[in-house]
């Protein structure tokens, strides 16, 4: 409640009684944990894993490879966006040129690692 008088108070003194009158209400948030990222980056994995159903194969990513992804991706000031961002970065878009570059489109399992600095993508 503090800070939300703090910020009500900063408000009112940088804009016009014309304009507050048009806010219905504000809404306060946190900034989101590297904790808070880790769940976010199973919900993002999860729908990437979505995707592969069509092709019957299945992701599976280990806790190195998704803290390593939250850490690529945590961004305080932008929320979860710098996340999705680095899932389609170092897993989504390598993982589909791997498929398409080996020929390879049966069904399995592909493991995602992290390994000396880099994500490794393994047939299982």
């Amino acid at each position: 409640e503090a800070l939300r008088d703090v910020v009500l108070g900063e408000v009112n003194d940088f804009f016009r009684p014309e304009f507050l009158n048009r806010i219905d209400d504000i809404v306060m948030f946190k900034t989101l944990s590297k904790e808070d990222l880790l769940g976010i980056a199973d919900l993002e994995l999860y729908k990437v894993q979505k995707m592969l159903r069509d092709r019957e194969l299945e992701l599976e990513v280990s806790l190195e490879a998704r803290k390593q992804l939250v850490d690529l991706g945590y961004e305080p000031a932008l929320g979860a966006r710098p996340l999705k961002r680095a899932i389609l970065r170092e897993v989504q878009n390598p993982l589909a040129e791997s498929i398409l570059a080996s020929g390879d489109l049966s069904a399995g399992k592909v493991a995602i690692g992290f390994e000396a600095g880099k994500f490794t993508f393994k047939r299982v």
